[in-house]
């Protein structure tokens, strides 16, 4: 178990010790997760009273950040792995986290048409990794991106290879999704290395 103090709210994670674990990667936290979470809480203004989605959850440290900081009107983790969807289950619950506020949902990537729930943000962390997943994410953004609430979407990535996030931008052109690189925060709360 991991807990982590943030403007005077403890978040507490269990999670894996190895990178790899049971083979997923979504058993442990990520450094573009803590970077994201560090963002949020110099933003909180853009998550307070809306429906966000997150792609690839992982342990689940940025949704439990922002929900102990924001104020969402509602928060969806996601993942496809189901021994993830089980942690993040325990982690929701561990952080005393209302089911009315946030939930747990199995998602594949380009298999999304038939979910209906409303969304106004969608967040990722790490997920740019792997090249093959690359053109299944995209969809997926471009799908949750076309609801009727103009919603928007902010991927924080950790560059480990230039040819997979050449590969990214280039799908999220192809799609005509429009991208911009944000600043990162100004402060760092996690250390992490």
């Amino acid at each position: 178990y991991k807990t982590f103090f943030v403007n005077g709210e403890s978040v507490t994670l269990q999670e894996s010790e190895s990178l790899i674990s049971l083979g997923t990667t979504g058993l442990q936290t990520w450094p573009a997760a803590f970077r994201l979470a560090e963002w949020i809480l110099e933003n909180k203004q853009y998550f307070e009273g809306r429906d966000i989605l997150e792609l690839g959850s992982g342990a689940g440290l940025t949704g439990l950040v922002l929900l102990k900081s924001c104020c969402p009107a509602h928060y969806t983790f996601t993942d496809l792995n189901d021994r993830v969807l089980q942690l993040l289950d325990r982690n929701v619950a561990l952080n005393n986290i209302s089911d009315s506020t946030a939930s747990v949902k199995k998602l594949e990537w380009g298999s999304v048409d038939n979910f209906t729930e409303p969304v106004d943000l969608v967040l990722a962390a790490d997920v740019v990794f792997d090249p093959t997943t690359i053109p299944d994410l995209v969809k997926t953004l471009e799908f949750l991106l076309s609801g009727k609430n103009s919603p928007k979407a902010l991927v924080s990535s950790t560059v480990r290879n230039t040819e997979t996030y050449s590969l990214f931008t280039s799908c999220l052109s192809d799609f005509s999704l429009n991208w911009r690189v944000l600043t990162g925060p100004q402060e760092f709360v996690f250390f992490y290395e």
